[in-house]
């Protein structure tokens, strides 16, 4: 099975690791002296399912502690193959931590993977390993979407008499909104990032001084193209 594909480990601790091609995913198992964690999963266009070829993904591990500034710990790096499929040899010797986690973070130009209005785009998941998960397959599959933009053109060519103008959006993995003051003519434009391809919902209101108005919408914007949306008060 594809999954039981890994990167290779030439060490005993997970320090002599080094990122890998995804070709190389291609090699037999072996490295960690018999006692690994074996990371593994893919990487698919949420669109179309497809598998993503060329994410590098970096493994991270934050001990337990006490102190919230502990530093995480970069372990290494993979690169999905063709058919975006990964693997990752892990020391479980070395990181047997209950109470520590490990991430995974990841990006490729012409995707996203949750809202751009999030602190951090780059981070996939987070999760925890036990003695229970050596030497099988712990699979963590992700899922990016494919990329568009459009822009969001707001105007109102007479003073307002409103106090805030709120303008969100979501896509599926989170909503992400900008705020204008009121009480003023403007002619101003907002571009987003968004999934292509799927509805994007498109929600403004309009609100204080006695206003209160609210409009919902949906575009869907095609692969390499954008798209205007427009407000006019």
């Amino acid at each position: 099975m594809k999954y039981l594909v890994f990167f290779i480990c030439l060490g005993i601790t997970i320090a002599s690791c080094s990122k890998t091609t995804g070709e190389q995913l291609s090699y037999a198992r072996e490295g960690c002296s018999g006692q690994c964690y074996l990371l593994t999963g893919k990487v698919t266009e949420q669109q179309s399912g497809a598998g993503i070829a060329g994410v590098e993904l970096k493994f991270y591990f934050k001990p337990a502690s006490y102190n919230i500034i502990t530093n995480e710990q970069l372990l290494g790096s993979a690169i999905t193959n063709s058919e975006g499929v990964y693997g990752f040899f892990l020391n479980s010797a070395k990181f047997r931590s209950p109470l520590g986690y490990f991430r995974i973070d990841g990006s490729k130009d012409g995707y996203i993977f949750k809202n751009p209005g999030d602190a951090r785009n780059d981070e996939l998941l987070t999760f925890r390993l036990d003695s229970t998960m050596i030497n099988i397959p712990v699979v963590n599959n992700m899922a990016f979407y494919k990329s568009a933009s459009f822009t969001v053109q707001v105007k109102a060519t007479a003073v307002t008499n409103f106090m805030f103008l709120t303008i969100g959006y979501d896509y599926g993995t989170g909503g992400f909104s900008s705020v204008l003051t009121g009480g003023k003519a403007f002619n101003q434009s907002f571009n987003y990032k968004t999934a292509a391809n799927v509805p994007t919902l498109i929600q403004w209101n309009a609100t204080g001084n006695g206003v209160n108005i609210s409009r919902k919408d949906t575009i869907v914007v095609p692969s390499g193209t954008g798209k205007t949306y427009q407000i006019e008060l």
